[in-house]
């Protein structure tokens, strides 16, 4: 267990309810999952003398179900977040867990491209029907989320909006930037109904909420320190900083 995870750990506090278990997603659906309980601050104790990990650790998604569910307060997700990247301190991920955590670095390599949104959006669907992402550890059946042609941070500055006295700066995220620009249109209008008007930040980073799931603690990290340090900028114009992304808003609030 590194000395980060021992600063914060709060296993101890566990009185082996089981309300996490009742109340994880996963654990429903996936019988090789042993659970927040055992994989969480069951397993963390004995990291202070092992170096091995929990496999069925990786079916976690940190949706922080056990967190909310936990008497004692035990950050049961946190500490399986901690665990997954020790666990890839010395393993190399996987190329799967590489593409789907740098979603923000995949869709600027793309827009380098003439048109490449939409070859990457024609090879995805080809990609699918000939069993590739099956091949690359990512479940045949499910559909990618298409690029968009023009990113949300690209088209803002043609919206038209109202002045107005009050003022939001929008956090976009990755996702509504590169795949659902048109989210990020109907919350302008909503806060301009408001009487709010709209900025945007183009500094700001992916929140981090993949790189952490996927073990790349080192570079969520580099994230939250950048957008932290735009959030205090934004407070200190006393501009509060908004999102519609509800794994933004949880992941700055809580993470």
């Amino acid at each position: 267990m590194s000395d980060t995870t021992k600063a914060i750990f709060t296993g101890d506090h566990c009185l082996s309810c089981t309300s996490c278990m009742a109340n994880c997603p996963v654990m429903a659906a996936i019988k090789d999952y042993r659970g927040p309980k055992l994989v969480g601050p069951a397993h963390g104790r004995m990291h202070f003398s092992q170096e091995d990990i929990e496999e069925s650790l990786n079916y976690c998604s940190n949706c922080k179900s056990c967190d909310r569910a936990c008497p004692s307060g035990v950050a049961v997700s946190t500490l399986n977040m901690l665990q997954r990247a020790e666990y890839y301190k010395k393993h190399e991920h996987l190329r799967s867990e590489d593409m789907l955590a740098h979603g923000e670095r995949m869709a600027n390599l793309i827009r380098k491209i003439p048109f490449g949104a939409t070859f990457s959006n024609l090879g995805m669907s080809i990609g699918k029907a000939l069993g590739v992402f099956s091949a690359l550890g990512i479940a045949g059946e499910r559909n990618m989320p298409a690029y968009a042609s023009t990113p949300f941070k690209e088209s803002f500055s043609s919206i038209k909006q109202p002045a107005s006295t009050k003022k939001v700066v929008l956090f976009t995220g990755c996702f509504i930037n590169d795949n659902e620009p048109q989210v990020g249109n109907a919350f302008v209008k909503v806060l301009n109904a408001n009487g709010y008007e709209v900025l945007i930040d183009k500094q700001f980073k992916c929140c981090g909420s993949p790189l952490v799931v996927t073990g790349f603690l080192d570079e969520a990290r580099q994230h939250a320190d950048l957008n932290v340090a735009r959030i205090l900028d934004w407070k200190q114009k006393g501009i509060p900083v908004v999102t519609p992304c509800t794994s933004c808003s949880l992941m700055l609030k809580e993470e």
